[in-house]
């Protein structure tokens, strides 16, 4: 009975996060539509059919929700970013098939140096489970974590960290160092990269273009 109860919930979570996520964002004048690749429509419809299918097929004992999945769900965020001027970079924190935190770029609209998505993320994560050690949690990243993030989610405890796209200014989950997985500090977090490279790296070179293009 417990274990009926709690498949239906896991699937109710992961359908919920994908059936209410908007690849369009909201302002106070309406949806914003979003021109930067992936193609929106057929994201959204392609996160609704996987919702679809495991609506359909909760009898199903294997759950299995992939790194992709989750990163699609963290490029929603992005687009919430883009869509308010912001850099495209969007973040979420699952824990099960749960997300427990969301965050997207904010830093010029708060002038709030440390507003990253994966800060944000973090903050809302640790406020939902009260607890600043987010055990047994993956972060998902559009980008390569800076060094204030990476330091933020090694002092989380976070045990797993996914993300998008290389960061070759200040990537510090492998590229210009590795204080993801720094042997002297007392936690290390599994790493993997490259998960949507090119729709994460899409996000941020469209967002880049358009501004020199307005110059």
């Amino acid at each position: 009975m417990y274990k009926d109860v709690h498949k239906n919930k896991v699937i109710h979570n992961f359908v919920h996060n994908m059936l209410t996520t908007n690849i369009c964002s909201e302002n106070k004048q309406g949806v914003i539509p979003q021109p930067s690749s992936p193609n929106p429509v057929r994201t959204n419809s392609l996160l609704r059919r996987k919702a679809q299918h495991m609506l359909n097929n909760q009898e199903d004992e294997r759950l299995t929700y992939t790194d992709e999945d989750w990163m699609r769900l963290a490029i929603a965020e992005a687009k919430k970013a883009e869509a308010i001027g912001e850099v495209p970079i969007g973040a979420i924190i699952v824990r099960g098939h749960e997300i427990v935190g969301r965050g997207y770029n904010l830093r010029e609209s708060t002038l709030d140096s440390t507003a990253h998505a994966e800060m944000i993320a973090i903050r809302e994560a640790s406020g939902q489970l009260q607890a600043w050690r987010l055990l047994d949690c993956t972060l998902y990243v559009t980008l390569e974590p800076c060094p204030m993030c990476a330091g933020a989610l090694v002092q989380s405890r976070v045990p797993r960290v996914v993300y998008g796209t290389r960061d070759p200014k200040a990537g510090c989950g492998g590229t210009l160092m590795n204080l993801l997985q720094e042997p002297r500090f007392n936690h290390r977090a599994d790493v993997v990269e490259g998960v949507l490279q090119e729709e994460c790296a899409e996000l941020l070179t469209s967002f880049f273009r358009r501004l020199r293009n307005k110059s």
